[in-house]
């Protein structure tokens, strides 16, 4: 575990094999980002960690959109227009 959050595995030649900032799933720590195509799941409360009712994800086109969980309802809650963004976005 790194100084800022990462929970890094390395192979025998001290090599990154798998680390948790590569693979958000309801926070995002400082230093941390999210890319196109990678989703992050609300919280269902304070004291339970399982999946809530939303889901925040990167478009491939830079947008950052929150859709409720619900299948039946896959209309966006929440958009954010952005320039189109190769490596992601990071929130301070």
């Amino acid at each position: 575990m790194l100084d800022t959050g990462n929970f890094v595995l390395y192979n025998s030649d001290h090599s990154i094999i798998w680390q948790s900032f590569d693979n958000p799933t309801n926070t995002l720590l400082p230093g941390q980002h999210i890319s196109a195509r990678q989703d992050l799941f609300s919280s269902a409360s304070e004291a339970d960690d399982s999946f809530g009712i939303f889901r925040l994800e990167m478009q491939h086109d830079g947008n950052l959109v929150q859709y409720p969980v619900d299948p039946e309802d896959s209309a966006p809650y929440l958009t954010t227009q952005q320039a189109p963004i190769e490596q992601g976005i990071m929130l301070h």
